[in-house]
């Protein structure tokens, strides 16, 4: 006779499925943590062998970048630096401690390490980028546009360098010639989901609307967790009239970023829209919430207040 599980029994099952499978997790996250320690001890104890070379110091001042303990890594390549010989490893020395400062707002030092590896080799294509790069958060783009394309001269296949120029260009308002950048940049690298998303905005400033969505689907691909490309393909959906296909790109952007103002007002937009007024005072609510100081989202909250208002008046 064949036996039936009482609900008892079923649950039992499922209990101890969980439990196994806690136990597995827990193991791999141990064994993770000690490959990671076992890499430091690993460069800890080269260094105490060799603390005459620079390989080793780098190799642990880039264990603690990754893991974004930054002054153990400025200390380590530092040191790097200092042991030498001029040469590939003191190279990336330089330009991993100048992305570190330039991470944290100290540009003219990450200048200063981006400049001593030209010095060195005038054609670096990495730091001529990494230097581009500073020099446009310093708002000196004719300078960092400069960089971007003498990196490109020494290495056409840096990735880098195109999509940023076309960042650069875009902030100039050259727009066919930040497309052009960003395409060559995609052209290299098919997943590079911040290219796709910035040229399907320009896309979208053009009113090339299919193209945008393409661009912001395969950004989407790329990158899946990407608020920002659900949020722009909304917006292009909503230019479209097609509002609950943007709704459900608005709301797909939320998952990934519940605590943005600007999504929380897009959508509220798109309530509008559709005339479903009350729940576009909810969003707009939602999002002065989260940013008081939210301009566009206060407009848009007292303008449908009072379409609210005449619409009962009116009944």
């Amino acid at each position: 006779m064949m036996h039936q599980e009482t609900g008892q029994e079923t649950e039992g099952r499922r209990i101890l499925l969980l439990s196994v499978l806690i136990l597995l997790l827990a193991a791999a996250s141990f064994a993770r943590n000690g490959i990671y320690h076992e890499d430091l001890r690993l460069w800890q104890d080269v260094v105490e062998k060799s603390p005459a070379k620079a390989r080793p110091r780098y190799q642990l001042g880039f264990y603690y970048d990754k893991r974004e303990r930054h002054e153990e890594a400025v200390r380590e390549y530092r040191a790097a630096i200092r042991l030498g010989p001029p040469g590939p490893v003191v190279d990336r020395a330089h330009n991993n401690l100048g992305n570190l400062y330039g991470k944290q707002g100290r540009f003219e030092e990450a200048i200063g390490e981006f400049q001593a590896v030209l010095r060195y080799d005038p054609r670096d294509s990495v730091a001529r980028a990494n230097l581009g790069i500073i020099y446009a958060k310093q708002g000196r783009v004719n300078e960092a546009i400069h960089e971007f394309q003498t990196a490109i001269e020494a290495d056409p296949g840096n990735t880098m360098a195109h999509y940023n120029l076309g960042n650069a260009y875009q902030e100039q308002g050259r727009l066919e010639e930040a497309i052009s950048a960003y395409q060559a940049a995609l052209r290299m690298d098919p997943a590079h989901a911040e290219a796709r998303n910035n040229l399907g905005l320009l896309y979208g400033e053009q009113g090339r609307f299919a193209e945008a969505i393409q661009e912001f689907q395969e950004a989407i691909k790329s990158q899946p967790e990407s608020a920002e490309a659900y949020n722009n393909l909304g917006i292009v959906f909503a230019k479209q009239g097609r509002y609950d296909e943007a709704i459900r790109a608005f709301q797909r952007a939320l998952l990934h970023g519940p605590e943005s103002a600007e999504v929380h007002k897009n959508i509220g937009i798109a309530y509008s829209y559709q005339g479903r007024l009350e729940d576009a005072i909810r969003e707009f609510q939602t999002a002065l919430r989260i940013d008081p100081g939210h301009a566009g989202a206060r407009h848009h909250l007292e303008s449908t207040y009072k379409k609210l208002r005449d619409n009962r008046s009116v009944k």
